[in-house]
């Protein structure tokens, strides 16, 4: 096969004990190759290869698994990357995926192209590829958190009796601040009170404000009361369909430039309020709300549960749990910040 010679390389390190080069070629034929070499440990040389299906670029999973130091299993319609570190599950023709034990939503359905399973070029890099490694992000501040309570004012948002989703939020940020506040962050609000607050307003402010991470926290409702559980979502990648509508994403936006980070930020902390709470992994989505298209920094929504099923909105509404939630979004951030420290320098100018 004849690959055209022109190449992006990029540093790249994989599963703790795994280091390589990635070299991207683009191919004259139906299957391209990204061609790797495993350092120091290794000589050996091994290939992703990638083909278009569904009008769309996909990487071999198969492939992926060898970049990772992962084994593949491949059952029916499941593929599954495993190492003693990680486990990575996909499910031919749907777009739930689970990695490392959180729930995460891609963007375009696994597809099979002549028996091979094979993901998005799209979910790889802006979704699959910054959960799994911390190199694939780029360092940068992470210490001016600015927590966005929704709603407020004369919007109530969800309601249930007593039960309004405005006055859970804004409980959850206060007891977030303060947790985020003793471990050394520098915390910021939206609003602080119950007041009135545009979404536009909300994204000024951290522009304003200089934050480095936007969290908005919100509570769901939906007209099934045995739906349950958190969610967190970040921004869709352009031309990309959002998971909570289906839209595609057409038109590039600020929040753009954070997509590595958006993903890795609401990993952790879905994972990590997941955790706390011991409630039902929703999982990692995507979607075009305002407030993570016009963030001028890494940012994520959560639905910290949903107020039409009568078990999770009695829950919600004490204190203590309110204070799982909080510790769980605390801790997201701190996970989010240490991969942070070991992603890569930035450029000097």
């Amino acid at each position: 096969m004849r690959i055209a010679q022109r190449f992006l390389v990029v540093e790249a390190l994989a599963e703790p004990h795994v280091a390589a080069r990635l070299a991207w070629g683009f191919a004259r034929a139906s299957v391209a190759i990204l061609v790797l070499t495993a350092i120091p440990l290794s000589s050996a040389r091994f290939r992703i290869r990638y083909a278009t299906t569904h009008g769309r670029k996909h990487l071999f999973l198969k492939d992926i698994a060898t970049y990772y130091g992962m084994s593949y299993r491949r059952s029916g319609k499941r593929s599954q990357l495993i190492s003693k570190y990680s486990k990575l599950s996909f499910e031919q023709d749907k777009s739930r995926a689970t990695i490392r034990g959180v729930v995460v939503h891609l963007s375009h359905p696994v597809a099979v192209w002549k028996r091979n399973a094979v993901i998005s070029n799209t979910d790889f890099h802006q979704l699959v590829d910054p959960i799994m490694r911390p190199a694939a992000l780029s360092q940068r501040s992470a210490t001016r958190v600015l927590l966005d309570p929704g709603h407020g004012g004369r919007d109530p948002g969800c309601t249930v009796g007593k039960v309004r989703e405005k006055d859970l939020a804004l409980n959850i940020a206060t007891a977030t601040a303060r947790i985020l506040r003793a471990k050394g962050y520098v915390v910021a609000y939206t609003r602080s009170s119950d007041r009135s607050l545009s979404l536009t307003e909300r994204t000024r402010i951290a522009t304003k404000w200089k934050a480095d991470i936007f969290i908005s926290i919100h509570a769901n409702y939906v007209g099934v009361s045995s739906v349950a559980g958190v969610e967190t979502f970040c921004l869709c990648p352009k031309d990309t369909p959002s998971t909570y509508r289906g839209k595609t994403c057409k038109k590039k936006c600020l929040g753009h430039a954070y997509n590595k980070l958006n993903a890795r930020l609401a990993f952790e902390v879905q994972k990590q309020v997941r955790q706390s709470t011991a409630a039902r992994d929703r999982g990692v989505k995507h979607a075009s709300f305002l407030v993570l298209r016009n963030a001028p920094c890494p940012a994520v929504l959560v639905e910290t549960g949903y107020l039409s099923n009568a078990t999770e909105r009695t829950k919600l509404a004490s204190a203590a749990y309110q204070t799982k939630i909080a510790k769980g979004i605390a801790a997201g951030v701190v996970n989010y910040r240490a991969a942070l420290a070991k992603g890569k320098k930035p450029k000097r100018k």
